[in-house]
């Protein structure tokens, strides 16, 4: 049985006992080629580039298996871009494939990510009403990202999974706001913001923003690295 995982950009499919979750992204201009507008190494394109693939697996508790991955530029050069995103894979036994492109030279960078996780359940659907929409990090785009501290990177989202945090969901260009209503959606529930309206629909690109629900009683308990603001309440 196939479906999407409420209204979060995932896909499912129930094998048995097991649920296979599927996540998809994509990237384009950023590395080090003749015409990419933002200049990275190929390194921090497919490290930084798999987050929000990784973050949206990682945020219903499934653990990633399988990378599919189909590079627009050369073997050579998304040799190292593959390099990068297994790099942030390896706390998992994830098996890689994917293609490049070997008959016509490119002078863009452009990447395309499939992400496949399993868990036994997933988690999800555990908001009630007052708890707390909190946003952990900052929102960061393009040349913003490479350097920045106050972004969510993975040792950050699953020290959060190890809370007392209810549905969490990563960010991107939609911005905080949407994804706090996702999680308000899937719970049949609406939200009251409290943060400017500004802040909640910028872009986050990689996903530098995980935002979570929170009881009010378990918010002191939330131990983490990262900025960390209440952006409403579902309600």
């Amino acid at each position: 049985m196939m479906g999407r995982v409420g209204t979060r950009d995932l896909r499912k499919i129930n094998a048995g006992n097991t649920i296979l979750v599927i996540s998809c992204d994509s990237l384009g201009g950023i590395g080090s080629l003749k015409n990419d507008l933002v200049r990275a190494d190929p390194h921090s394109v497919g490290f930084i580039g798999i987050r929000p693939a990784l973050f949206e697996i990682l945020c219903v508790g499934a653990e990633p298996v399988m990378l599919i991955n189909n590079l627009t530029v050369s073997m050579d050069y998304g040799r190292r871009i593959l390099e990068g995103m297994m790099d942030a894979l390896k706390e998992w036994d994830v098996e890689a494939f994917g293609s490049t492109e070997e008959n016509i030279p490119t002078t863009q960078t452009g990447i395309g990510i499939t992400l496949i996780g399993k868990a036994r359940e997933l988690r999800t659907g555990m908001v009630e009403k007052g708890d707390l929409a909190v946003a952990f990090g900052e929102p960061r785009v393009g040349e913003d990202v490479l350097n920045a501290k106050d972004v969510c990177t993975t040792h950050h989202l699953l020290g959060l999974l190890k809370t007392r945090i209810k549905d969490v969901i990563p960010t991107g260009s939609r911005g905080v706001g949407h994804e706090v209503r996702v999680i308000a959606n899937d719970n049949n529930l609406r939200v009251r913001f409290f943060e400017d309206p500004r802040f909640l629909s910028r872009s986050c690109g990689p996903s530098t923003v995980v935002v979570g629900a929170i009881s009010p009683d378990d918010l002191d308990s939330i131990d983490t690295e990262l900025p960390m603001r209440i952006v409403g309440e579902f309600c």
